[in-house]
This record gives structure tokens, sequence and C-alpha cells, in this order.
């Protein structure tokens, strides 16, 4: 999807949130045009110091191999830059990692955990957001609980 600049002058972005970067990771991180400009962005914008963090926590998602280990880099990650890498090591093998992700989902207070968990969910197979829908009763955080109200395309 492109976005003309006419969009962006007629729909000025006022404020910044979380909820607003989750949004945009659930629609348009998957767009390698996007996020090569976005890459290329923020390399030249960025002190050597949070490039040399960047790269750490890109290692950390590389070599993370069991789901407990994801949900700490989850929990953990500084550089939201990283979500896509987190995002694609998850999804590459859904099965290993998702169920104790959705377990943890239901249950965890933790904004960062939740916004990367709720990109990760509305990309996954739909059985795993399926179940969240099933189970919201059950989810013990409120933001946890608007965060699965993101409809999929």
């Amino acid at each position: 999807m492109k976005l003309s600049s006419k969009f962006f002058k007629e729909h000025p972005l006022k404020d910044y949130s979380a909820a607003q970067i989750a949004h945009f990771q659930m629609f348009f991180e998957h767009s390698e045009e996007i996020l090569a400009k976005i890459r290329q962005f923020i390399k030249e914008q960025i002190s050597p110091e949070r490039q040399a963090l960047l790269e750490l926590e890109a290692e950390q998602i590389a070599s993370a191999d069991s789901a407990e280990e994801i949900i700490n880099i989850m929990r953990k990650m500084q550089e939201m830059q990283n979500r896509n890498l987190l995002c694609d090591k998850v999804l590459s093998n859904q099965d290993k990692y998702l169920p104790a992700i959705t377990k943890r989902f239901y249950r965890i207070k933790m904004d960062k955990f939740i916004e990367t968990a709720a990109v990760i969910i509305y990309h996954s197979d739909i059985k795993y957001l399926q179940d969240l829908y099933q189970n919201y009763n059950a989810i013990q955080f409120p933001y946890a609980q608007a965060s699965c109200h993101k409809k999929r395309r």
C-alpha cells in the first residue's frame, strides 16, 4: 500500500502513541519497501551507541531458540525497530512460540509485551486469534483486551 503525500497533509499526525505504532506495524510492517525506508532513516539518525544496541538485540533475537527466550526478549526489548525481526522469527515457527506467548498475553500487564504480541498474533495463523476471542474475558489487563479488537484485513 502506498500513501500519497496529499494523504499526510490532509491527515497530519498530531500525537505519537504506542498504540499508533503497533497499529502501523500491523498494517505496514511487512512491506519491504516501507521497511527499507524506515531502516535507512533510522540508520542516518541514531547514535553509534544506539546502533550497537540495535545490533545486539538483533543478534539476541536471531540466537533465541525457546519460547521463554522469545518472551524475555519481548519483555525487555528496548529497540522497537527490531520488532519486525522478532515477529518474523515467531511467525516462522508459530507452533513452537505462540502457545507460550498467548498464554502470557492473558495475564501480563506490560504494554511493550502486549503491543508486540498483538502484532505477532495479528499476522499469525487465525487459530491463535480465535483462541483469544473465545477466551476474551480471561484476558486480565484492559490494554491487552483492547489490543485484541484489531480486525484483520
